[in-house]
């Protein structure tokens, strides 16, 4: 993802804009181009700029903060026993379907599981709502998509 600001009064740009919409100031700067990539897993970016300050002394004056995505409000991922595993019930073929796409993801979502194996909202939300009922996601956290937590040994002992 990339982010654009503007040296002058910080908005954020799109990439296609050469001038700031807000100030209306040219995105270059000193020939220096802003562009800021954020990593993965980050959720917060503070950046201070400095007036009128030459390529060389604002690589050295900037001042950019990096907050880690933290899921401290998620209970952690539930132990599931063999006898556990033996008794699940697989619905039908959507179903399995559905849990072997979940296996190699870190979160789901209805969207995510409509596009992934083509299924209508109804469909995917009753799958999600089974996976949640068998511990194999997590629990509905509003925007926020689902925490995984069927892994490929626990699916191996589903299918026996």
């Amino acid at each position: 993802m990339e982010i654009y600001f503007c040296e002058k009064c910080g908005n954020v740009m799109q990439e296609k804009d050469r001038f700031c919409p807000k100030c209306g100031a040219e995105r270059m700067m000193d020939g220096a181009e802003m562009k800021i990539v954020l990593p993965y897993g980050v959720a917060k970016l503070t950046v201070e700029f400095a007036e009128k300050l030459k390529p060389a002394e604002f690589a050295s004056k900037r001042r950019v903060e990096f907050a880690p995505v933290t899921e401290t409000e998620d209970e952690p991922a539930p132990v599931l026993t063999d006898e556990e595993l033996a008794a699940v019930v697989v619905p039908d073929e959507d179903h399995w379907k559905a849990l072997e796409y979940v296996v190699g993801q870190k979160f789901l979502s209805i969207s995510l599981l409509q596009r992934a194996l083509g299924l209508g909202y109804a469909k995917a939300g009753h799958i999600i709502e089974w996976m949640e009922e068998n511990k194999f996601v997590g629990r509905f956290r509003g925007a926020k998509q689902r925490p995984v937590y069927l892994t490929r040994e626990q699916l191996a002992k589903i299918k026996r």
